[in-house]
């Protein structure tokens, strides 16, 4: 196998080093990829299965015939024509180029898979994290599912309350209005006995004065009285007053029987009138007292 040949081959080698696919964007903090993970048996597999140098030059006829063949016997069976190619490598040589190629492969290999399993471990150890943000995630809903509940029913209490409260305020309004009408008819009431109070004092006082009048006629009949009994016509005045003392006692009697039974009609009729406002009155009142505590049953 010539030099130019074998070149081509390592050339061909080093070129196609172990070329792993390129690893999907690296999420977000918190958040899990959608494609499941970096594959790294695959691109293992991957640089596996890539063709190196040895496999190459074992595949190649030239490099067959080399190694089978015995160093310099086959360049004495070439033709004259043979002293213008380029001269071949011995078996030995070939072999120490290959396995000092395959060592390079073999290196690039371990710090693939060394790079490789980092970026395992650090998928991994993001993947653990995104996990555990997950789950914390959803505790902290399901606390917050729980607060939201038990703010709800505490809103639904605090309305049921209200309604409440606002039913008694209305009850308790409703006896308030109530309560200042029994008021406003207590005080007219007051009113109407006040002024019948102050008709009966200005009656009394009227009966005062008159029973005042009554007595100083008295004492002036009587001293005219006594003046008439010390004169001489006293006799004749004495019996006039006889007379008309009798005479009054039986008009009195007449007249007393005729104003009893007038002052009797007049005082049943009277009574008749103050009974009726008086009832209707009372009637009134316990009409309304009744019917309020029926409102409120």
């Amino acid at each position: 196998m010539s030099p130019s040949r074998f070149h081509e081959h390592l050339t061909s080698g080093l070129d196609s080093d172990v070329n792993l696919p390129t690893s999907p964007p690296l999420p977000s903090k918190g958040k899990t990829p959608d494609y499941n993970r970096i594959d790294v048996m695959a691109q293992i597999r991957a640089a596996t299965m890539i063709s190196t140098p040895l496999k190459e030059l074992l595949k190649d006829p030239a490099v067959i015939n080399t190694l089978h063949n015995v160093d310099g016997k086959k360049s004495h069976r070439q033709s004259s024509s043979s002293q213008h190619h380029e001269p071949f490598y011995s078996a030995s040589t070939l072999m120490n180029l290959v396995v000092a190629e395959e060592e390079k492969q073999a290196q690039h290999l371990r710090s693939t898979l060394r790079s490789t399993g980092d970026r395992l471990d650090q998928e991994m150890r993001r993947a653990k994290q995104a996990e555990s943000q997950a789950e914390f995630a959803e505790l902290r809903a399901r606390e917050l599912a729980v607060r939201v509940n038990a703010a709800e029913t505490g809103r639904r209490y605090a309305e049921l309350d209200v309604e409440r409260a606002s039913e008694e305020m209305r009850r308790h309004q409703m006896r308030i209005e109530s309560l200042e009408k029994q008021v406003t008819k207590l005080q007219a009431d007051i009113r109407v006995l006040e002024r019948q109070r102050n008709e009966a004092d200005e009656s009394a006082s009227r009966a005062r004065d008159t029973a005042r009048k009554f007595q100083t006629e008295l004492s002036r009949q009587q001293a005219k009285e006594k003046v008439i009994e010390e004169s001489p016509i006293y006799g004749r005045k004495k019996w006039f007053v006889t007379g008309h003392n009798e005479g009054w006692d039986a008009g009195y009697a007449e007249g007393y029987d005729d104003g009893r039974e007038d002052g009797f009609e007049e005082g049943r009729q009277y009574g008749i009138r103050e009974g009726r406002e008086s009832g209707f009155k009372q009637g009134r009142i316990m009409g309304r007292k009744e019917g309020f505590e029926n409102g409120l049953e």
